[in-house]
């Protein structure tokens, strides 16, 4: 495994994407925006979705993406994100 940490974020708060060589390809796990492309790559592990995490994975366009059962909602864009977003009252 390899890991190649993102400055996108911030010095503060870097985002780090995982390699992970397999038999049969490579995993990457929460691929930053400007992570190193590889055409190796079958699959992608994101953590929770966050764009720092997710954004590097237009890189791989024939990998298989995961992501966890209470963040798939997200992946409907901004419209899902709305529908479920608590709204609070003012003075909030």
């Amino acid at each position: 495994m390899s890991c190649w940490t993102s400055r996108l974020a911030g010095a503060q708060q870097p985002v780090n994407t995982y390699y992970w060589t397999t038999p049969t390809g490579c995993i990457v796990i929460d691929p930053a925006a400007d992570a190193p492309a590889r055409s190796d790559v079958t699959d992608i592990f994101i953590t929770h979705l966050q764009e720092e995490h997710a954004a590097g994975g237009r890189q791989f366009p024939r990998a298989r993406v995961h992501v966890a059962a209470g963040d798939e909602y997200l992946c409907g864009g901004w419209a899902a994100y709305e529908r479920v977003l608590t709204k609070w009252e003012p003075p909030w």
